[in-house]
């Protein structure tokens, strides 16, 4: 979740006044860079990391590492580079990963293989959330009318690819995409475990996009996606949904945060009879915005918005899955074949990426099959079609794409799960029978289970047949 600095007094008084916040950064400096979210626990006691030992693995670190509001995560960030120089973006993820993982053993604590714990609910998590005043002012104690989005934030751990945009028409063309790809991108980097709170019956749908829809029109889709026919009209669209958009906290003159009463809002507009319409608080609320695809700021060393950047949020947290989003998102941003091959594809399956208004009931259908998908996977619809066979075309043309670019070895677990149709989500499904196989695997699987670059369906299998033993593994 993105800091703001509180101190900017600057008074926001028309659209106007930050629209050129949202430029671009120019056809030569377009970079990506990414932020991957690691959950940690004790695996003796299957406790997640507190709170004190947070702020302690944070500390050890001599790297910038981001808390996020539960106590059991910590999110690493890469500096951006060019796509082809997309590596150096992996490399950065992994050593801080690899970092955070073998210094967490050293305080008798491990990282989580899944997106979240399997038998751990929301409210333990709420119950220890850190001490930034940020995240408590926003959810200590949890307001009633929040507890859905508060659960979000604990529960659904991601990666995440920043681009900067070239202009406003660059970002508008990526976000259409990505918007349209989002339903196929959830599924392919789903890495949900196979039981959830503790439940023991199985998981037989997309967590992912299932706790996003607790953010109403704070997360999925903006509306003026459908409605803006140019980058200028998409960033206007969304400047005003900042100004309007209802607040649960604001900046007083102090710069201190205040946190609203349960029930009660407020919003930019109405802050300005205040005299509070600063930039603090006009970034806040961005920073209160979640769709999938996020548009936010960029900030100097001292914390000032200087440019925005375009997020796609739409990633499980796991081994491969860093690589795999980078592997897309930047190329739809930076390899004009490899975009209009897909959005090629797109349009065969009902998605005109130029024409978002005539698809939107149609990626609105898509999306719930995805999120809904019953146990099977890749075998729901998608637009016209259907989405394992969408899959294997994509995976085509993204091995086209990269078939001699330097991230090429990276898209090896996109492809085969293109093609087989099984999934990280999928793959553990396969593996594990029942909660307590789980527990038994996250506790006691050696540490290579965590490492970067595989995908679960070649991982679970190769672990299993070497030095795990998975019990009560359901015959194939």
């Amino acid at each position: 979740m993105s800091e703001v600095n509180g101190r900017d007094f600057r008074l926001v008084r028309t659209v106007s006044d930050v629209l050129p916040l949202y430029e671009g950064a120019g056809e030569a400096n377009v970079r990506c860079g990414a932020e991957l979210e690691l959950c940690f626990f004790d695996p003796v006691t299957l406790r997640p990391m507190n709170s004190a030992q947070n702020e302690q693995l944070r500390a050890l670190a001599p790297f910038d590492v981001h808390q996020e509001p539960g106590a059991d995560t910590l999110e690493v960030l890469s500096a951006p580079q060019t796509l082809d120089d997309g590596r150096r973006v992996l490399a950065e993820i992994g050593e801080k990963a690899a970092f955070l993982t073998g210094t967490a053993r050293s305080l008798g604590l491990k990282r989580c293989y899944f997106e979240f714990l399997p038998h751990v609910r929301p409210e333990t998590l709420l119950a220890d959330v850190v001490a930034a005043p940020r995240y408590q002012a926003f959810f200590v104690p949890v307001r009633p009318d929040m507890a859905d989005i508060a659960a979000y934030f604990v529960q659904s751990k991601s990666a995440q690819i920043s681009v900067s945009y070239s202009d406003l028409d660059h970002m508008l063309a990526n976000v259409r995409r990505l918007y349209c790809l989002a339903p196929f991108l959830f599924m392919l980097c789903d890495n949900s475990p196979p039981f959830m709170n503790g439940d023991p019956a199985p998981v037989n749908h997309l967590p992912g996009m299932a706790l996003r829809s607790a953010l109403g029109n704070r997360g999925g889709i903006p509306p003026y996606l459908f409605t803006a026919a140019t980058g200028e009209d998409y960033v206007r669209a969304h400047i005003e949904h900042v100004l309007r958009g209802p607040m649960f906290a604001y900046y007083d003159c102090n710069g201190s945060l205040v946190r609203l009463p349960d029930g009660q809002f407020t919003s930019f507009e109405s802050l300005r009879f205040e005299g509070l319409n600063t930039a603090a608080n006009y970034f806040l609320a961005e920073s209160t915005l979640w769709p999938d695809v996020k548009i936010a700021a960029l900030r100097d060393d001292s914390g000032n918005v200087n440019g925005h950047r375009f997020e796609a949020r739409m990633f499980g947290s796991g081994s491969h899955q860093t690589a795999t989003a980078l592997a897309i998102v930047g190329g739809l941003a930076c390899l004009p074949a490899f975009a209009g091959s897909v959005e090629r594809l797109l349009k065969e399956y009902g998605f005109a990426c130029d024409q978002p208004a005539a698809t939107r009931g149609l990626l609105g259908d898509s999306y719930h099959a995805a999120r809904m998908h019953g146990g099977r996977f890749f075998d729901v619809p998608f637009g016209l079609g259907r989405m394992r066979d969408f899959a294997e075309r994509f995976g085509d043309i993204l091995e086209d794409a990269y078939s001699a670019h330097p991230l090429g070895e990276a898209i090896a677990p996109a492809l085969r799960i293109c093609r087989t149709g099984r999934n990280d989500a999928a793959a553990s499904r396969r593996h594990f029978r029942d909660l307590p196989s789980v527990l038994d695997f996250l506790a006691n699987s050696p540490e290579e289970a965590l490492a970067m670059g595989s995908c679960a369906d070649v991982l679970l299998s190769d672990v299993e047949a070497s030095r795990w033993k998975v019990p009560g593994k359901a015959a194939n």
